[in-house]
C-alpha cells in the first residue's frame, strides 16, 4: 500500500517512484509554516503479481469502461473518466502511520502506473477518453530456442505483417482476418495481432457475438480454443510446432477501442489554510498555474459568446428562408392571378362584342351603327369598368403583401434552384405548366431547408447550453479553492498513465520515454523557477506532444538529448505550438502567447526544412 500525508521536517524532501507500491496523500500547515514536506506512506506488497503478469487470458488489459462517463456537450465517441480526491488516501496531515510502513518524503510525484493508474484515480485525475469501433489484441509468446535453425538468423527476424505480405496472405486464407500484426524476436518470440472479432467467432474462441464490456469475458472465451488459434497463428508466422509457449502471457485478448488522455498534465495538491476547511486537501489541475487559469476561464467565456453568436445565425438563416417561401407563394399567387385577370379580361372583351345573330341583323338593317340602341346587344354588362377595376385593386393588394427582400445566401440558393430547373428544360420556353412545377419544386426545396435549419438550431442552441455548463463547472472549481491554498506538491503522470497509445501505432515506448523526461525537467524548473513555472512548462510540451503527429521529424537526433525537452523536440514542433497558442483558428489550444515558456520565447528558433522544402510544422 502507500499513501501520502504531509507533515514538518527538518529533511529535504525527494522525488520518489516505487512500483510495487500504490499510493495516496494528505498535507497540513506547520505551525511556523516552515519545514512543510509531503511523505508517501509504502508498504512493500504481499505479491508482485500484476494483471499483466496474471495468467488468466482477459487480464492483459482490464476493461475500464465503468469508470467512463458522458459529459455535458459529449457524444458516443468521447467520454469522460473523472474521480474526486480519495479521503482515506489524500490524508490530513495528523494522521497517525500504521506500524510496517515506510515514509518516504517528496516535493514532486511522478506517476508511471501505465493506464491502469490506481492512484491518479484516487487522486481525482481527470481523463478524456476516446472511443473506436471494436478493436481486439492477441498477445502470444513463445519460447525461443537459440538451438533452433529455423528461427535463427538470418532464417527469422522481427518483421511486421500487413494482410497484404506473404504471412499475412496466409493468415487470411486460414480464416484468421486481422488488420495488423507484428513478429518481435528478443528473449521470446513475441506475435501480436489486431485480430478481427469474426476469426475469434468463427475459429470458437468466443463463444458469442456479445455487444460491449460482455464480449471479452471469462464466461464468453475458450480458452483451449484460444490456444489452439495461438499455435496455428505461430506456425504460419515460421516458428516451429514444437515452440512451446512461455508461461506468462502464453495467448491473451485485450480490448483497446478506447484511448485516455489527462485534461491536464498534472494534478496539484494543496492544503485549504484557515476557514470551516481549514487541513483539507483538494485538487486542482490548470487552475493551479496563474496564466492557464486566466486563459481557460476566458476560454470558456468566449465559447459561449462563438457559441450564441452561431445561434443569432441560425435564426437570420431561418427568417431568410421563411422571406423566401413567402416570396415563392407569392409569386405563385401572382401568377394565379394573372392568369384569372387575362381570363376575366378576354371575358369583357367577348361580351362587348355583339352575338353573331345579332351583327347579321344590323349589317343588312340599313341602319347605321351609332343608331342603333346598345340595349339590344347580348345580356352580357354593357360596361366592364367596373370589372377592370377590380381585377386591378386584387392585383394592387396582392402587390402590397409582397414579402421583402431575401438575404444573398438565400437568395443565391433560389437562382441555383430556378438555374438547374430551366438547363434541365433547355433553352425553349417554358409553358405555364412548367413554371408552376418549377415554383412548386422550388418552394417544397426551401420548405425541406427549413425543417433542416431547424434542427441544426436545436443542435446548435443544445451547444450553448453545454458551454454554460462547462463555464459553470469551471467556475465552481475555482471557488472550491478560493482563499488560501498552501503546502502545494505537484503530481506528474508520465507514459500511458498521461497518454495512452492507440495499441496498433507503436507510441506507447516513444511516449513514453519523452514524458517521463518531460516530467523530470519540470521538477528541475520547479527546483530553479518554482512550481508556476514548472507547471507552465510540462503543459507547454504536453501539448506539443498531443499535437503529433509522431513522424521522425518532430525530434532532434538522439546524440544530443538531454532531459530539457528544447534538446528532443524539433525546432519546427516548438513553432508550431508557439503558433497555436496565438491563433484563433486553433480553438482550444488558444491560450495567447504567455502560455509559452519565457525562455523559449527568448529563444531565436528556426522550423526545419523537411522534404520538398516544406516548413516540418506546417
Amino acid at each position: 500500500m502507500r499513501m501520502l500525508t504531509r507533515e514538518k521536517t527538518s529533511r529535504f524532501s525527494r522525488t520518489c517512484t516505487r512500483a510495487p507500491l500504490s499510493a495516496a496523500s494528505t498535507a497540513a500547515r506547520s505551525p511556523t509554516g516552515d519545514g512543510v514536506v509531503w511523505r508517501a506512506w509504502a508498504r512493500t506488497a504481499a505479491s508482485t503479481e500484476t494483471h499483466q503478469t496474471s495468467g488468466g487470458a482477459l487480464d492483459f488489459k482490464p476493461n475500464k469502461t465503468a469508470d467512463y462517463s458522458s459529459g455535458v456537450g459529449q457524444g458516443k465517441c468521447n467520454q469522460l473518466q473523472q474521480s474526486e480526491i480519495d479521503a482515506n488516501f489524500a490524508l490530513r496531515a495528523e494522521e497517525t502511520p500504521p506500524e510496517g510502513v515506510e515514509r518516504l518524503p517528496f516535493e514532486a510525484l511522478i506517476l508511471a502506473e501505465g493506464e491502469w493508474s490506481d492512484t491518479c484515480k484516487r487522486l481525482g485525475v481527470s481523463k478524456s477518453v476516446d472511443r473506436f469501433a471494436t478493436a481486439i489484441g492477441l498477445v502470444i509468446n513463445m519460447l525461443l530456442d537459440p538451438k533452433e535453425p529455423k528461427t535463427k538468423d538470418p532464417n527469422m527476424r522481427s518483421t511486421t505483417i500487413t494482410p497484404f505480405s506473404d504471412t499475412g496472405k496466409q493468415l487470411i486464407a486460414a480464416g484468421i482476418a486481422f488488420e495488423f500484426g507484428e513478429y518481435l524476436k528478443g528473449e521470446t518470440h513475441y506475435i501480436v495481432l489486431t485480430i478481427k472479432k469474426a476469426a475469434l467467432l468463427s475459429h470458437g474462441v468466443l463463444r458469442e457475438d456479445r455487444a460491449g464490456a460482455e464480449l471479452l469475458t471469462k464466461t464468453n472465451l475458450d480458452e483451449p480454443k484460444l490456444l489452439e488459434l495461438s499455435r496455428a497463428v505461430a506456425t504460419i508466422v515460421g516458428l516451429p510446432e514444437t515452440t512451446e509457449f512461455t508461461s506468462f502471457h502464453p495467448a491473451k485478448l485485450f480490448d483497446f477501442s478506447t484511448r485516455a488522455r489527462c485534461l491536464a498534465p498534472f494534478r496539484v495538491l494543496g492544503v485549504i489554510s484557515g476557514g470551516a476547511r481549514e487541513g483539507e486537501v483538494v485538487g486542482m489541475d490548470l487552475e493551479a498555474q496563474g496564466f492557464l487559469k486566466e486563459s481557460e476561464t476566458k476560454f470558456f467565456a468566449r465559447s459561449i459568446a462563438e457559441a450564441e453568436a452561431e445561434v443569432v445565425k441560425r435564426h437570420t438563416e431561418k427568417e431568410e428562408l421563411e422571406n423566401a417561401v413567402a416570396s415563392v407563394q407569392y409569386e405563385m399567387e401572382q401568377a394565379s392571378l394573372d392568369k384569372a385577370a387575362d381570363d376575366m379580361i378576354g371575358k369583357a372583351a367577348a361580351l362587348r362584342r355583339p352575338s353573331d345573330g345579332m351583327a347579321g341583323r344590323r349589317s343588312s338593317s340599313g341602319v347605321a351603327d351609332e343608331e342603333w340602341d346598345d340595349d339590344e346587344w347580348d345580356d352580357g354588362p354593357k360596361d366592364t369598368a367596373a370589372l377592370q377595376a377590380a381585377i386591378e385593386a386584387t392585383q394592387a393588394a396582392n402587390e402590397a403583401l409582397k414579402p421583402p427582400l431575401v438575404g444573398q445566401t438565400t437568395q443565391k440558393r433560389i437562382d441555383m434552384q430556378a438555374a438547374a430547373q430551366r438547363e434541365a428544360a433547355g433553352a425553349r420556353e417554358l409553358s405555364e405548366e412548367e413554371e408552376k412545377q418549377m415554383r412548386e419544386a422550388r418552394l417544397e426545396g426551401l420548405r425541406r431547408a427549413l425543417e433542416e435549419l431547424a434542427q441544426k438550431t436545436r443542435v446548435q442552441e443544445a451547444h450553448v447550453e453545454a458551454c454554460k455548463e462547462k463555464q459553470r463547472d469551471w467556475l465552481a472549481k475555482l471557488a472550491d479553492i478560493e482563499g488560501s491554498v498552501d503546502c502545494t506538491v505537484p503530481i506528474f503522470p508520465v507514459g500511458d498513465s498521461v497518454l495512452e497509445p492507440f495499441w496498433p501505432q507503436g507510441l506507447g515506448s516513444n511516449r513514453g520515454f519523452h514524458s517521463a523526461l518531460d516530467a523530470v525537467w519540470a521538477v528541475q524548473v520547479m527546483r530553479e523557477r518554482g512550481l508556476d513555472a514548472a507547471l507552465l512548462e510540462r503543459n507547454f510540451w504536453y501539448d506539443l506532444m498531443l499535437q503529433g503527429p509522431w513522424v521522425p521529424a518532430l525530434l532532434k537526433p538522439s546524440k544530443a538529448w538531454c532531459g530539457d525537452p528544447v534538446s528532443r523536440y524539433s525546432d519546427g514542433a516548438i513553432l508550431r505550438t508557439k503558433s497555436n497558442y496565438t491563433s484563433l483558428q486553433s480553438k482550444r489550444l488558444f491560450r495567447g502567447g504567455g502560455a509559452t515558456p519565457p525562455r523559449i520565447e527568448a529563444m531565436e528558433l528556426k522550423a526545419e526544412r523537411g522534404a520538398g522544402g516544406v516548413s516540418v510544422w506546417n
